[in-house]
């Protein structure tokens, strides 16, 4: 099975507690305005092979769990069950952010998005919304809630804490990963003239 990919990062600790490996992938229908992540909105996008990015995983056991960001993941939710099974076989964690709410996914009806939200420890969900946006760790703007599906991460300080991001480069480009303060916005926006990069791996 393939996965439409937007940005890979082996190891990182801006999207949730602990190192993880953060997947974003590619598509989303929300369309979202201010939203940081515009050039994963495109529903067609490289395909990368399961097996390659399970391999890239568990070259990193070190990381705590994963995170899996886009774009929009449960517009691939088959490819993701395939992904996030072999995942837990390793006792990893799992936080994925979906600009669907919980109540919009449940009400989908469908076998692969239940069957997801069944293996995911922590689900961000929700639109962004830019007048709600309040700079607040871990989620972009205050209407979107942390779903705690199960209590790996219930006691983590990690989302009490100042919103994390980097801003880096390949040799060819600025990347920014994690979710900006306005700050950091701005920054970028001064670096790139306001487009938001993602590296091609």
């Amino acid at each position: 099975m393939k996965l439409r990919l937007a940005h890979y990062q082996d190891s990182s600790h801006v999207l949730g507690p602990y190192l993880r490996s953060i997947i974003w992938v590619q598509g989303c229908l929300k369309n979202c305005p201010g939203c940081i992540a515009e050039e994963s909105h495109d529903l067609n996008g490289r395909e990368e092979d399961m097996s390659t990015i399970i391999k890239r995983i568990k070259a990193y056991p070190e990381n705590e769990g994963i995170t899996i960001s886009g774009g929009e993941p449960f517009l691939q939710a088959q490819a993701l069950c395939e992904l996030v099974q072999e995942v837990k076989k390793d006792n990893k964690g799992v936080i994925v952010y979906s600009g669907y709410t919980y109540q919009e996914l449940k009400h989908m009806n469908d076998p692969y998005v239940e069957s997801l939200l069944s293996m995911i420890d922590l689900l961000i969900d929700g639109p962004y919304i830019q007048s709600l946006d309040m700079g607040e760790a871990g989620r972009g703007s205050s209407n979107q809630n942390f779903i705690y599906l199960t209590d790996r991460y219930k006691d983590s300080t990690y989302y009490q804490q100042e919103r994390q991001s980097v801003i880096y480069t390949d040799g060819h480009k600025y990347i920014l990963e994690g979710i900006p303060t306005t700050e950091v916005k701005l920054l970028f926006e001064a670096i790139t003239g306001g487009k938001r990069q993602w590296k091609k791996t």
